[in-house]
């Protein structure tokens, strides 16, 4: 269940430790197929089709697929991340639970990207059932199984080698506001297996980076200053789903000559088989006084996730 170490966000915002990393400790934990050592480099542009024979032994599934490009030495570089829950695989408007044992044909698109195999390099697919912590997992372990004869990958190739009939203008920016940073950023991100509990841990501590460039920093038109802080941290054991946990608190901070305010919230999320369960708090704080609390918990029924 704690397949997912390579890949840290769903959606990058380019700072440190955010794109995806070398593959193969994933590459490792999933059913990979690769081609032979290209003989000439193969240009993509487009959204790659995964059209595959699945059997899953429980009612909700994920299926997650990896467009990898493996070089020589063996590093593997995510090219494109397709993944379906299978309970959706008539439609996203309805929830159909798969017929354990029964093989179906699923049709899988990836993202669409553009990209360059080099020769030399291979092709790889990496399929598996779970991608935590970028996904939460399903209820129960899943055994998945392949039928191989007529499934396929159809990639979008792209013909020829002739020039561009066209090419972007230059993006249009307005002038960026001057800011002065106060503190510098810090971005924290620690991996690791507690060998006595066997649970995964997976924790992000930032001090500013995310909505601006420092801890603190000044907009200096007029003269107010940001603070924001993000920890973040989740955990699970790859024998039980329903051990996921996620933890994210953030502190926001606003001030200007004597006028200083916060805002700070957490949440916490965790699931059993029926539900999702959610506890938040948000406090708000003028100076050094609470003017504003709020803790509330819900539950929300799994509907095929």
């Amino acid at each position: 269940q704690s397949l997912g170490a390579s890949t840290p966000e769903w959606l990058s915002m380019g700072l440190p430790g955010e794109a995806p990393q070398d593959q193969r400790a994933d590459d490792l934990r999933s059913l990979c197929f690769d081609t032979a050592a290209l003989d000439e480099r193969i240009k993509i542009l487009g959204a790659t089709t995964l059209t595959v024979d699945i059997a899953v032994d429980r009612p909700v599934a994920m299926l997650v697929a990896r467009l990898c490009d493996v070089a020589p030495d063996g590093t593997s570089l995510r090219v494109s991340l397709g993944v379906l829950n299978l309970t959706h695989r008539q439609g996203h408007d309805r929830v159909v639970p798969m017929r354990p044992g029964a093989f179906e044909r699923i049709v899988l698109h990836f993202p669409d990207v553009a990209h360059a195999f080099r020769p030399g390099h291979r092709i790889r697919l990496a399929l598996s059932n779970a991608l935590w912590p970028v996904l939460w997992p399903s209820p129960a372990p899943v055994e998945m199984m392949l039928r191989c004869g007529e499934s396929r990958l159809d990639l979008p190739q792209r013909p020829g080698q002739r020039p561009d009939a066209a090419a972007f203008a230059p993006p249009l920016a307005g002038p960026p506001s001057p800011v002065s940073i106060l503190t510098p950023a810090r971005i924290d991100r620690t991996r690791h297996r507690d060998p006595d509990t066997g649970l995964h841990h997976d924790t992000l501590d930032a001090d500013g980076g995310y909505l601006g460039p420092g801890r603190h920093w000044r907009i200096d038109a007029v003269g107010t200053t940001i603070g924001h802080r993000i920890r973040r941290h989740f955990t699970i054991h790859d024998d039980d789903p329903c051990s996921a946990r996620a933890t994210i608190a953030q502190r926001m901070e606003l001030a200007r000559d004597d006028w200083r305010v916060a805002l700070e919230t957490s949440t916490r999320f965790s699931a059993t088989a029926e539900a999702f369960e959610a506890q938040c708090e948000a406090r708000a704080l003028e100076g050094e006084n609470e003017i504003f609390r709020r803790v509330w918990r819900f539950a929300i029924p799994r509907d095929g996730t």
